[in-house]
C-alpha cells in the first residue's frame, strides 16, 4: 500500500470514524462544547443530526473517548436502533453491567424497574448515565416516548439519564410528532459538508494525524478544487477520493497529487460524478428507482455488443472480500462491466433472502476492494463471479442478506446517499444461497 511511500504511518483516509482523525471547524467545535457542558449539567437531550457521510458517528466515537473513564459517568452506545424495545432496554442494562440483575423472560416494566433501581444506585454514588443513539430516524415513535418517560427519572436537582440522539435529517420530522420531547431537547446540531477552504484543512488535517509531512505528500490547489467539486464537502466521499488518489501518486512514484490523479480517482465512486446527492430515499422510492433502474437496463440489451438475456451462470463461484488476500491497486476497467439487469420477479418462494447488487467490475482485483470498503461501512459484502459464454465474464459486488425487501430497500438508500450507487434488489431461496458466511 501507499502508507510506506509518503511516510504515513497509518492510512490517512479509513472510512472508519477514529476520533483520533476528528476534524473540528468552528461549528463543529462550538457544538462539540456545548454537548460536553450539556452532559456536564445533566440538560436532558441533545441531538446531531445530518446527511449520511458528514461525520456524525465520528463526532459521536470523539464524545465517547472525551467521557468515558470519568467515575461517575457510564456510557451506552446503541447502534442499532432497529431493535425491539425489549431488546434495546436489554442492551442498556447489559452494557451498563447490569445483566445479572434481568432475565431473559422479564416484562418491558420489569426492565424498566430494573433500569430505575440501577440509575438510582447510581445516583447515591454521585453517577449518572449518558445513552447515545445513532441512526436514531430508526426508532419507532413508541420507543422515543419510551425513552423520553425514562429520561423522568431525577433527584430534586439533577437528572439521572442523559440521551443523546444521532440521526439524518429525517428524525427531525419523528421529533415533531412528539412535542414533549421536543421541546426538552438543550442542545441541537447539524453536520453539514465542508466548505472549499475547511475541505483543504481537513485533508491536511488528516495526512499530519496520519504522520505526513510537505515534502513527502502534497495536494495541489486544482487537485484540492477537483476534490471539493466532486465531494461537495461530504466527509466520506473526501476519503474515498484521496484515499484512491493516493494510491495512484504512489503508482507513478510521485510526491505531488494532481487534478489528473483526483480524476482518475473518482472515475469508480459514482456518488462523486453527479452534481449532488440525490433526495432522500423512502423504501416505496427506492423500489420504484430499482425497477427504473431494471427497465433501463433492459432497453440496453436490445444494442449491440450487450449481454443476450439469460447468458449468466450466477453460481459459478462465491469469493468472499474478508478472506482475499490485499489487492495490488489496479487502473479502472477499461471495459465498462455489463449493465446489471433486474429479472422479472418470479413467483416467490416460501422462504427467501434478499441481497443488493451493489456494482460490477470486469476484474476481481476492483471488485473484491469495492467490497472492503462497503465493509468499512459496517455491510456484509461480497464479491460473486458471473461467467459469460466466450469471455471472461464479470465480478458482481452484493450486499447481504436481508430477512426482508423492507431492510434491504433501507440499506439500498443509505447506500445511494452515501456512495452514489444504484443497487438492485435481488433474491434466492435460501436453500440454494451459496455464500459462505
Amino acid at each position: 500500500m501507499y502508507e510506506s511511500f509518503f511516510g504515513l504511518r497509518e492510512k490517512a483516509f479509513n472510512l472508519t470514524p477514529d476520533p483520533d482523525f476528528l476534524y473540528l471547524n468552528e461549528r463543529t467545535k462550538q457544538a462539540f462544547e456545548d454537548i460536553l457542558y450539556g452532559i456536564e449539567r445533566r440538560e436532558g437531550f441533545a441531538v446531531v443530526i445530518g446527511d449520511v457521510g458528514t461525520g456524525k458517528t465520528t463526532l459521536c466515537c470523539a464524545l465517547l473517548e472525551r467521557i468515558e473513564g470519568r467515575k461517575n459517568i457510564f456510557t451506552v452506545l446503541i447502534q442499532n436502533p432497529m431493535l425491539s424495545e425489549l431488546d434495546i432496554l436489554r442492551s442498556i442494562l447489559q452494557d451498563l453491567g447490569a445483566g445479572k440483575k434481568f432475565g431473559p423472560a422479564m416484562t418491558k416494566k420489569e426492565l424498566i424497574d430494573c433500569l430505575n433501581t440501577f440509575l438510582a444506585e447510581r445516583a447515591m454514588e454521585n453517577a449518572f448515565t449518558v445513552l447515545i443513539i445513532d441512526e436514531s430516524q430508526n426508532l419507532s415513535i413508541e420507543m422515543l416516548e419510551q425513552l423520553r418517560l425514562l429520561s423522568n427519572l431525577e433527584t430534586t436537582k439533577k437528572k439521572l439519564l442523559q440521551i443523546i440522539f444521532l440521526g439524518q435529517p429525517e428524525f427531525e420530522h419523528k421529533l415533531a410528532k412528539l412535542r414533549q420531547l421536543e421541546q426538552r431537547i438543550s442542545v441541537w446540531f447539524e453536520t453539514k459538508p465542508l466548505t472549499r477552504s475547511e475541505t483543504e484543512k481537513y485533508i491536511r488535517h488528516r495526512l499530519a494525524v496520519a504522520g505526513a509531512s510537505r515534502h513527502r505528500v502534497q495536494f495541489g490547489p486544482k487537485a484540492l478544487n477537483a476534490i471539493h467539486e466532486r465531494s461537495r464537502g461530504y466527509p466520506r466521499l473526501i476519503n474515498l477520493i484521496c484515499d484512491r488518489a493516493l494510491r495512484e501518486a504512489c503508482r507513478e512514484r510521485s510526491v505531488t497529487v494532481t487534478h489528473d490523479m483526483i480524476r482518475r480517482a473518482s472515475q469508480t465512486i459514482a456518488g462523486t460524478r453527479r452534481a449532488s446527492f440525490r433526495p432522500r430515499l423512502t423504501p416505496l422510492k427506492a423500489a420504484a428507482a430499482v425497477l427504473l433502474v431494471a427497465v433501463a437496463a433492459a432497453s440496453l440489451l436490445l444494442l449491440p455488443g450487450r449481454l443476450p438475456d439469460g447468458s449468466v451462470n450466477a453460481t459459478e463461484s462465491v469469493l468472499q472480500a474478508s478472506s482475499s488476500p490485499e489487492p495490488e491497486p489496479l487502473p479502472a476497467p477499461q471495459q465498462q462491466a455489463p449493465a446489471v439487469v433486474s429479472e422479472p420477479e418470479p413467483k416467490r418462494p416460501a422462504s427467501v433472502e434478499y441481497f443488493l447488487q451493489v456494482h460490477s467490475f470486469r476484474n476481481n482485483e476492483e471488485a473484491v476492494e469495492n467490497a472492503k470498503e462497503l465493509k468499512e461501512m459496517n455491510l456484509s459484502s461480497f464479491v460473486q463471479h458471473h461467467a459469460v459464454e466466450g469471455d471472461s465474464g464479470w465480478y458482481a459486488v452484493y450486499v447481504g442478506p436481508f430477512e426482508d425487501a423492507e431492510t434491504a430497500l433501507h440499506v439500498d438508500s443509505q447506500i445511494r446517499m452515501a456512495i452514489g450507487a444504484s443497487p438492485v434488489l435481488r433474491e434466492r431461496p435460501r436453500k440454494d444461497r451459496n455464500v459462505v458466511p
